[in-house]
């Protein structure tokens, strides 16, 4: 059975039901176009989406200034979808509720990358570079295929410790078809 439910400030999610709770948040809900600044939070009834500052790579953090812009597709993703350009911000997802596992598609334009699990923070060059790294107590792995200045693939991180919170944004980084189950 599946349930979809539109947040117009936000984000839409489909809730599959089965032995374990999974949640996938696309970014189809809201219109093209749609700017969430820096202070931005919206609260689902287990988790809550933040956009939160940003690190680059001299470890400077960018100001209040910044917005997770979602854009009818310019084929980052390599689909003709929605998906949010999180640019010089970053997601941060906190489970009231632990997650047990996560999984998001991505697009990496270019500049730093800010990731995080439970608070274990990582500011890399490329988000592939934590394929097979224990980053916050779980194995994290990325499948993605590299192009002219460019990387797009898929994270998972697997199962281990409760999920408590992952951090996720970059420099011309794109997010889609986030999904988790707790």
């Amino acid at each position: 059975m599946k349930i979809r439910t539109f947040f117009a400030a936000a984000f839409s999610t489909l809730l599959l039901a089965g032995p374990a709770q999974s949640i996938c948040l696309d970014m189809e809900g809201p219109a093209a176009g749609t700017a969430l600044p820096v202070g931005f939070t919206h609260w689902f009834p287990t988790f809550a989406i933040h956009v939160v500052q940003f690190q680059d790579g001299l470890g400077n953090w960018a100001g209040m200034g910044h917005d997770v812009n979602v854009l009818t597709s310019n084929e980052a993703m390599g689909t003709s979808t929605q998906e949010a350009l999180v640019d010089n911000c970053a997601l941060l997802f906190e489970f009231g509720q632990p997650a047990e596992a996560m999984r998001f598609r991505y697009a990496d334009r270019g500049g730093s990358t800010n990731f995080a699990v439970n608070g274990d923070f990582r500011n890399i060059a490329d988000i592939s570079t934590l394929d097979g790294l224990i980053v916050g107590g779980h194995l994290v792995t990325v499948t993605f295929t590299s192009g002219l200045g460019y990387e797009r693939g898929i994270v998972t991180i697997h199962p281990g410790d409760p999920i408590k919170s992952v951090r996720v944004g970059g420099q011309e980084f794109f997010v889609d078809d986030v999904c988790f189950r707790h």
